[in-house]
């Protein structure tokens, strides 16, 4: 019921928040509406009118202002609003209003409260309290893995799907199949409008991908990687979106970074609302919820993967192993990234890195091209132990470059005059020329210890008939002196 005085707001923070507000919004009817129903419900007070009738005309048309007013008049837990317009979406600190040190109301003690409910009903709980909290500035984030599908179904089953914006981070190393199931759940559950699939910013495909940050970066600077592929276009989608408060389908009981983490959380970097309904589910749980509903899930579980994401980073594994121990083999860290704050200056970092090396592919193509016409070879992985042991085709010159290196750019001019003298016989016996991306392509294990690299560019001259004993170039990498080492090697 209305209070009868405005006893739940002490006059200060009501000047600030009248103030800012009015300069965050738009006007709108709905919030006038709310804002004479709170004046009058509160007894005359001098700073009570003049703010408030401020806030009348001036306060803002989103969803955000009226659900702000609404829970001042209905007086549930917001005891104080202090509102930040430098800060958060909307112009407004998502801390200060949702839990920050400027207000009480309290993610712990709601955490608690859904804590006590039994496991089966948290999911649900923890869905309708948000959608009735953040109105049209709710989104769930999914991969359409179990977990998302059940959430998906939830909403939908309590009609909030239709409020709900629907979020996917296609990283463009997907499987066919979980292609495939996203058009099935989409069709499903009628997502063609709330459904919004966000990629890399610079690329559509994989192969234009590939072409412009090389085919292995998953596996050379998997970091960056996950920025490029994830947490770059998920930060995004927030900001595009305008999501307050985002819906995940991660679990204690897959373990790591989530083995703590709470129903509800809020992000210590954009003071976001991160929840986590399923937070207290096990993997059978789960299982036996989509089951039980009948729903399409990702044929991939059916051949022994417990947890899927890229094609490039993951295996199978059996469950006794840790449901996501299939996940990122060999990486230190299971979570991809967009589940872990990134300060502002780390993505600066990232962005910086990943111009580098776009640059660098740039270069790359265009450089193979002129190699190629020089006549050098291009090794790979794939053609490494055929081209280094290559019988009766006579020694070979290998550098081994980054792309992004600047010594190895400015080594190319040279590298093709050599390749040019060798074809010209100058070394007095057979000599290839090749070269190597070998930031990004690794020599079999064979050769791997032979052909160590220590710095870029790194140059070995193969002899015939001795693959693995390969002899590291040291002098300066000129013409002349890389001419010389070679005449003079094979001479002997």
């Amino acid at each position: 019921e209305p209070h009868s005085e405005l006893d739940l707001f002490e006059g200060e923070r009501v000047r600030e928040s009248a103030c800012l507000l009015s300069r965050s919004f738009r006007r709108n009817q709905t919030s006038r509406v709310c804002l004479l129903a709170l004046l009058g419900s509160a007894k005359p007070r001098p700073w009570g009118q003049q703010y408030l009738l401020t806030m009348t005309e001036k306060v803002g048309s989103s969803s955000q202002s009226w659900t702000f007013l609404a829970v001042m008049i209905v007086g549930i837990s917001v005891v104080a609003v202090h509102v930040t317009p430098e800060q958060g979406v909307f112009g407004v600190s998502l801390s200060s209003l949702l839990g920050g040190p400027n207000v009480p109301m309290d993610i712990d003690s709601v955490n608690q409260r859904l804590q006590q409910l039994p496991i089966e009903e948290q999911p649900e709980a923890l869905l309708m309290w948000a959608n009735s909290t953040f109105p049209d500035q709710l989104a769930q984030f999914t991969s359409f893995g179990l977990s998302g599908i059940a959430i998906t179904h939830m909403l939908s089953l309590n009609n909030m799907l239709s409020r709900t914006t629907v979020i996917s981070i296609d990283t463009l190393h997907l499987f066919p199949s979980t292609y495939e199931l996203m058009e099935q759940i989409s069709d499903k559950f009628g997502l063609s409008q709330n459904l919004h699939v966000y990629r890399c910013r610079d690329a559509a495909t994989r192969q234009e991908f590939e072409l412009k940050y090389g085919p292995r970066l998953w596996r050379t600077d998997h970091s960056l990687y996950g920025y490029l592929t994830k947490v770059e276009p998920s930060k995004r989608a927030l900001d595009e979106l305008k999501v307050v408060a985002w819906i995940t389908g991660r679990r204690r009981s897959q373990g790591g970074e989530r083995g703590e983490m709470p129903l509800i959380e809020v992000d210590a970097l954009d003071n976001r609302i991160k929840l986590n309904p399923m937070a207290n589910w096990a993997h059978e749980d789960v299982w036996n919820y989509v089951k039980k509903a009948g729903l399409p899930y990702n044929s991939l579980h059916d051949e022994g993967y417990t947890s899927i994401g890229d094609v490039v980073s993951t295996e199978k594994a059996s469950v006794e192993d840790g449901e996501r121990a299939g996940r990122f083999k060999g990486q230190s860290s299971k979570e991809c990234g967009m589940h872990l704050a990134t300060s502002s200056g780390k993505m600066s970092d990232f962005e910086k890195k990943a111009a580098r090396v776009r640059d660098g592919y740039s270069w790359d193509h265009m450089a193979s091209q002129r190699a190629e016409a020089a006549g050098v070879i291009k090794v790979t992985e794939d053609n490494f132990a055929e081209t280094v042991s290559a019988a009766g085709k006579g020694h070979l010159l290998l550098e081994l470059y980054a792309p992004w290196c600047g010594h190895c750019q400015a080594l190319e001019h040279v590298w093709n005059d050599v390749a040019a003298a060798m074809h010209a016989g100058e070394a007095g016996a057979p000599v290839r020329v090749g070269r190597m991306d070998r930031w990004q392509q690794a020599a079999p294990a064979p050769y791997a210890d032979a052909f160590h690299v220590r710095s870029f560019p790194t140059v070995f001259l193969v002899r015939e008939g001795q693959p693995g004993e390969p002899l590291l170039y040291s002098g300066e990498k000129s013409r002349k002196e890389l001419v010389a080492f070679v005449r003079g090697t094979i001479s002997q």
